[in-house]
């Protein structure tokens, strides 16, 4: 057996006796010897190693180089009294680098998605007293057959809003809408094909969830954000869910878009300097 591996090693130069490797044979090099990278290039690729970092008095600046979305559990830091504990709840992944080059994962809680209905056959009486809700809750728990129960509930809030629609000409300025902020990403569509089963169109419900979040913070791909001094927590390297260097916790609306002024209305006052020309 061993052999054969030598024998089909020198055929293809890589350890791996894969004679059909899909970048062919493997020779050495500068880099790579016997097919693999050598200990002092892997070296010169490492990342530096992590500064040291208090969170009450560091500012965390990187760049996003991807964003997605999972499920985890309610973290009370950062929801309001009242939250229905030991529920799942959707959490923003953000994944960037520093200026320092160190990788980091911001775990971004508190968002939760949301679309608009014309408010066409509802009163601002109805949603004042959270009866509308209570309907709405109610349809759409049917419709996932019992899975918001397990998350709460499906309907987070509606709200009456002041709205005004880009589609054909609109004589008003203004017009009520429902803002309905749900749950979970997933219960979008049950909610949707409520109103949809009324006749009734929606707006804005086929937002991606991780891109709605980017579009409400103001961040593009590839943006450099601020993550404000006494605003994240740090995970111990026991609570890491990733292979990146630091890993934090923060609510949503302490992300700030780095731009290349600060105008004051997206700086918390106390956090006046924590962008960076």
């Amino acid at each position: 057996m061993k052999a054969k591996r030598a024998k089909l090693d020198a055929m293809t130069g890589c350890p791996s006796g894969n004679p059909r490797a899909p970048f062919g044979p493997v020779k050495d090099g500068k880099y790579t010897k016997f097919g693999r990278v050598i200990d002092e290039t892997r070296k010169g690729w490492q990342r530096p190693d992590l500064p040291q970092i208090n969170p009450v008095a560091d500012d965390i600046v990187f760049q996003q180089v991807d964003t997605d979305q999972y499920y985890g559990q309610t973290d009370m830091r950062f929801y309001p009294a009242g939250t229905a504990q030991g529920c799942e709840r959707p959490i923003i992944r953000m994944f960037g680098v520093t200026k320092g080059g160190n990788s980091i994962t911001a775990h971004v809680h508190g968002f939760q998605p949301y679309f608009f209905v014309k408010a066409d056959q509802v009163t601002e009486l109805n949603i004042s007293d959270g009866s509308f809700e209570k309907k709405l809750n109610s349809a759409a728990s049917q419709k996932t057959k019992g899975m918001g129960a397990q998350q709460g509930g499906c309907v987070e809030k509606v709200e009456w809003v002041m709205r005004q629609t880009l589609m054909n000409y609109q004589a008003e300025k203004a017009v009520p809408f429902l803002k309905i902020t749900m749950v979970a990403p997933h219960m979008v569509s049950a909610a949707r094909s409520v109103f949809e089963g009324c006749g009734q169109m929606t707006y804005e419900s086929n937002v991606v969830f991780p891109l709605r979040f980017m579009i409400d913070h103001d961040l593009a791909g590839g943006q450099w954000a601020v993550v404000p001094k006494g605003s994240y927590q740090i995970r111990s390297a026991r609570e890491q869910m990733t292979t990146a260097q630091l890993e934090i916790d923060i609510h949503h609306d302490r992300i700030i878009a780095k731009v290349a002024t600060c105008p004051a209305q997206i700086v918390p006052e106390d956090n006046v300097g924590a962008c960076i020309d």
